[in-house]
């Protein structure tokens, strides 16, 4: 079976749209992947012959790029999103405990969500009588 070739310069063009669509700064961009600027910024200005696996993998895993799009320009360039709820939306852009707080309090059932009401409840309470 014949392997095709990347074309690595449109790879590139692709990874610009994306920032461009996202409207991040390079600066944000590398940090959202988790990358020096320096590596975002020689991808965008085409400095490099080829764009590293792990870095398209980052850019389809933070972006919900569809790689095939990425690699050959095919299909749309974002994947649908899996159905969420509105909580997990609102707990994306929260600090780590309060997502995880706010998650687990999503998945209670009624009864238990009444009882974590009134601890909250009680807790406040207390706080304003100190």
């Amino acid at each position: 079976m014949e392997v095709q070739e990347l074309d690595y310069q449109n790879i590139m063009e692709r990874i610009k749209w994306i920032r461009e669509d996202q409207k991040l700064s390079l600066r944000k961009f590398a940090d959202t992947l988790g990358v020096s600027k320096s590596v975002t910024d020689n991808i965008i200005y085409q400095r490099v012959e080829k764009v590293n696996d792990l870095y398209i993998n980052l850019i389809c895993d933070k972006f919900n790029v569809n790689r095939e799009w990425l690699l050959d320009g095919e299909g749309e360039p974002y994947r649908l999103k899996e159905p969420t709820s509105w909580i997990e939306e609102i707990a994306e852009d929260l600090d780590p405990i309060s997502k995880e707080l706010l998650t687990k309090i999503n998945r209670l059932e009624d009864q238990d969500l009444t009882l974590v009401n009134h601890i909250v409840n009680r807790f406040l309470d207390d706080e304003k009588k100190k």
